[in-house]
């Protein structure tokens, strides 16, 4: 994978694929990305070297999906209009994981029905 832009909601997002000495923010809270709405960039860690994941590049791809999903929901007012007394769910990792994880399985039923 390489940098590239991507068109969220009619905002471009630039997506950077960065080395952890290169990003002090890798090395801590946002170990293998994050997303910056105030810059519209979106950062994946490439592989470190204590990293023992076999298909790392699987594993980045799935980051992404997580990243994307935060993009959409900020670009869609959802971040900060999603406020409830238990918190905000369009913010929650693991409702953005959630959607993250289970977008290619509703993609192939959709691409199945001919619905894309």
């Amino acid at each position: 994978m390489k940098d590239c832009k991507v068109n969220i909601l009619g905002t471009e997002y630039n997506v950077f694929f960065r080395n952890e000495k290169d990003d002090e923010r890798l090395d801590g809270k946002y170990r293998d990305g994050y997303t910056d709405n105030s810059t519209h960039e979106i950062i994946i860690c490439n592989k470190k070297d204590d990293c023992e994941l076999e298909d790392y590049e699987g594993w980045k791809k799935s980051i992404l999906r997580h990243e994307l999903i935060h993009a959409f929901l900020f670009e869609s007012g959802l971040d900060s209009s999603s406020v409830s007394t238990c918190g905000a769910w369009a913010v929650n990792e693991e409702m953005v994981d959630w959607f993250a994880i289970q977008s290619p399985k509703i993609c192939k039923v959709f691409n199945e029905l001919d619905l894309l």
